[in-house]
């Protein structure tokens, strides 16, 4: 039997650390197309974020084992360090009438997009899932924009945490507040504001004002989302009415 030599060991060494290297960037290519599919999933679910924190690490962590050269390692550390950071920072006052209109565009943003039970992206979207999703949008564009944390964590927040119409309707673990409950036509103009939510249905479905007598929802009937005033529909509907704490 021939005998192992020095040079074919490192060869061999070297052979495997080649294929280890292929395999982390075959992995690290994979993780795009797999990330795309996961953020546009429209059904939403813990397993679907979990699968996207997943794919965003595998995104981060592959290229540590591939790229050999210790400036972009450090490039790389750096990066995630400083996103940590500023996670971390105390946020700052914000105005809230800026983010009430914010958040009025997003929510008219999908106007007409498909209605789908238990979506919450452009794919398809029901009736909690739009109220959410333009929040979570609201709060990521202004924190971003405004170099805010606190609402960058909140987007987070209102992200990692579905919910139904009812628990939107029964204050959202302190997301939300309660204005007033009744029929929603008999409201006061004044008493409302652009972004409130009124949860209809006993605690079945919830629309969203935008202002100027216009409302907002994802119906289930027409599948799609519409622009509406109450008088086609819900003047008599009793509801819960409420308020985003951000909206206050």
């Amino acid at each position: 039997m021939a005998a192992c030599t020095p040079q074919s060991a490192e060869t061999s060494l070297l052979s495997r650390r080649i294929s280890f290297r292929g395999l982390l960037l075959g992995l690290w290519l994979l993780s795009w197309p797999a990330l795309a599919a996961a953020v546009w999933y429209p059904i939403a679910t813990p397993l679907t974020r979990w699968a996207v924190l997943l794919v965003l690490a595998g995104l981060w962590a592959f290229p540590m084992g591939i790229w050999r050269g210790r400036p972009l390692r450090i490039v790389c550390l750096s990066a995630a360090i400083l996103v940590g950071i500023f996670l971390l920072l105390p946020g700052r006052p914000f105005d809230h009438e800026r983010l009430r209109l914010l958040y009025v565009q997003r929510l008219a943003a999908y106007d007409g997009t498909k209605y789908l039970w238990g979506g919450e992206n452009g794919a398809g979207i029901d009736c909690s899932g739009l109220v959410l999703r333009a929040m979570v949008e609201t709060l990521a564009i202004e924190g971003i924009q405004t170099a805010n944390a606190a609402l960058v964590r909140q987007s987070l927040d209102v992200w990692w945490h579905r919910s139904t119409a009812r628990e939107l309707g029964n204050g959202y673990d302190g997301r939300t507040s309660l204005l007033t409950t009744g029929k929603v036509g008999d409201v006061p103009e004044a008493t409302l504001k652009a972004g409130d939510l009124a949860i209809v249905g006993e605690g079945t479905h919830i629309i969203a004002y935008l202002g100027d007598q216009k409302w907002i929802e994802a119906a289930p009937g027409q599948r799609r989302v519409r622009i509406f005033t109450l008088a086609q529909r819900y003047s008599n509907a009793r509801a819960r009415m409420v308020r985003w704490m951000q909206l206050q």
